[in-house]
This record gives C-alpha cells, sequence and structure tokens, in this order.
C-alpha cells in the first residue's frame, strides 16, 4: 500500500493544500511512494529534466528504486509518471522510459567497486560480508577466495564472514568451485539462500570423512531466538566440489534449488528452497566456512542470468 502526495503552501505554517500525484491503479507497482525529485543537467529525447524517485517492496527482492518523469504544469502542480501523457491527475508508474540522458547507460561494464582496502575485487567484487570485515576472515586473489573458519558458536544469520550478493536478477544460475582439502575436523563450508528464514548446503568433515549436510533456520522474532536445524544427506567422496544455486522468483513454492556436484559434474545432493521475506533489504545468495577450524578455497565463481 502507499501513494504518493504532494503539499504546498505560500506559508511556512499553513494553510497547506495536499495532493495525490502518484498512485499504483492498474500498475503491477505496488505502493509508488516515500521518493524524492531529482534534476537532470540535461533534457532527454521526450524532453524531460525532472525526475521522481520512489520505491517499491517487492519480495523476495526487498525495496527496489524506480525512476519515473516528472513534468511541472502551469498551475504549479507536478505530474508524474503516466499522468503526463494523459488527461489523469494521480500518474502510475511507468515500467518502461527512455533514460534521463545519453550518458545514463545501465548497459555499461564499469562498476562501483568496494574498496581495495577490503581485498575485493576481481570475481567478488559485487559481494559483501554480513558485517565490517576482519582481515583473518578471508585472503582475497583476482580469481579465488580463502574462507577461514573462525571457531564461533554462531548461527549463518549472526555470522559476519559470510560472503553474500543481493539477488538482482528474476531468474539466475550461481556455481562455484570450492576445494575443501584444508577444511578441519567438524568444520563446514557451503553456500546459502537468505531471506527473513535461509537455508544453507554444503559438505562437513567428519573424521577423515566429507557429509553432505544442510542447515536450515528455524523460526524466531529476533536473532537470538532463531535456531538452526542441521540434516546429514549423505556421504560424498574427494576434496573438490562445485557448489550451484539456481533461482526463478516466478516458481511460487520453491524458487530455490540448492546443489553439490562432485569434481566430474554429478549431483551428489539438492535441497529445494522458498525464499520469501526478505525484509526490506532484499533477498542474498552466497557461501561460507563455519566450525571449529580450516579454510576452503572458492573460485571459478559463475553467475548467469535467465530470461523470464
Amino acid at each position: 500500500m502507499g501513494w504518493q502526495t504532494v503539499l504546498r503552501s505560500k506559508n511556512l505554517f499553513g494553510d497547506w493544500e495536499e495532493k495525490i500525484v502518484l498512485a499504483q491503479g492498474k500498475s503491477a507497482v505496488n505502493g509508488p511512494h516515500q521518493g524524492a525529485w531529482v534534476e537532470s543537467s540535461a533534457q532527454n529525447d521526450e524532453k524531460i529534466s525532472d525526475w521522481f524517485l520512489h520505491f517499491q517492496h517487492r519480495e523476495p527482492f526487498g525495496r527496489i528504486v524506480h525512476l519515473q518523469p516528472l513534468k511541472w504544469t502551469a498551475d504549479g502542480w507536478c505530474k508524474i509518471g503516466s499522468a503526463i501523457f494523459d488527461k489523469d491527475e494521480v500518474g502510475e508508474p511507468l515500467m518502461q522510459f527512455d533514460f534521463p540522458f545519453d550518458e545514463f547507460n545501465l548497459n555499461s561494464e564499469e562498476k562501483f567497486l568496494p574498496n581495495k582496502k577490503c581485498g575485493f575485487g576481481g570475481d567478488f567484487a559485487e559481494f559483501q560480508f554480513s558485517a565490517n570485515p576482519r582481515l583473518e576472515w578471508a585472503e582475497f586473489g583476482e580469481k579465488s577466495v580463502r574462507l577461514s573458519a573462525q571457531n564461533e558458536n554462531r548461527t549463518i544469520w549472526t555470522s559476519g564472514n559470510v560472503l553474500t550478493k543481493k539477488i538482482d536478477s528474476e531468474s539466475f544460475e550461481f556455481s562455484c568451485e570450492v576445494d575443501c582439502s584444508k577444511i578441519e575436523n567438524e568444520s563446514f563450508a557451503g553456500i546459502v539462500a537468505l531471506g527473513d528464514e535461509y537455508c544453507a548446503l554444503g559438505v562437513k568433515k567428519t573424521g577423515e570423512s566429507f557429509f553432505a549436510t544442510e542447515i536450515k533456520s528455524v523460526g524466531g522474532n529476533t536473532d537470538a531466538e532463531r535456531t538452526e536445524k542441521t540434516r546429514v544427506i549423505c556421504e560424498i567422496a574427494g576434496e573438490k566440489f562445485i557448489f550451484a544455486l539456481k533461482f526463478c522468483a516466478n516458481n511460487q513454492n520453491e524458487n530455490c534449488l540448492l546443489s553439490i556436484l562432485q569434481a566430474d559434474g554429478k549431483i551428489a545432493a539438492s535441497v529445494p528452497f522458498n525464499l520469501r521475506g526478505a525484509h526490506w533489504v532484499g533477498g542474498r545468495f552466497g557461501f561460507f566456512v563455519k566450525g571449529r577450524a580450516g579454510s576452503a578455497v572458492f573460485s571459478s565463481i559463475h553467475i548467469k542470468s535467465n530470461p523470464i
């Protein structure tokens, strides 16, 4: 729910006039409000230089930002979105429109990279830790990262050394190669899909063997109340594996599939999961190491968006 109201007055202390200028209407954009009026340095082909930014709460993506065209009318009110092009007083969000100017190119290969002092770069430029990073958590290379267990008795939710990326595609596939040869006894390396609830799949070392293991969050209204349930699936041979995750927002019941593949590509274990509630920050996916000691090397990061 939500709409955008504009207030105006010739006196700061009133009286104030009010007018609703943007609402969902028949569009698919729920709650278009809580935004900001901005100006571009030049007009686009539609002679628009005023713009309105607003958010939409959309699970499991969290709050996503929309950019709408804005024009001022002769009577001093603004029109936003579809209202610019029809006679309606209340506009609806437009799903497509010309860019503000030519330089505004979403297909640019340039990326906003995190601070290099944190070691990020290369294949990991779009990933972030769940808390302020510490040097002992990771060793980054251009194409690989070694994550270390921290000997902490924490859930995945409360662990800072989980390396994740926000979900920003309707459908995608993620995979990475994992070398667990330096994982020590009772430690775990895995991938995770994170919302308000989460599911992880990985390998746990017990004795001299590795076991495909699932970790799922178990309810609770606060971080302190949320616990985890662990399920051992099967023993798995080798020390090197491929972790994979598939996501499709259109799958209403199970939109994630987490898998472990052996080095030869044979699937050793798969777990479905439905990532829905993700508060306003949106769902994430990524990988981690937890347990007593040891480390794992993650490499060959591959993310492919799929058409819907």
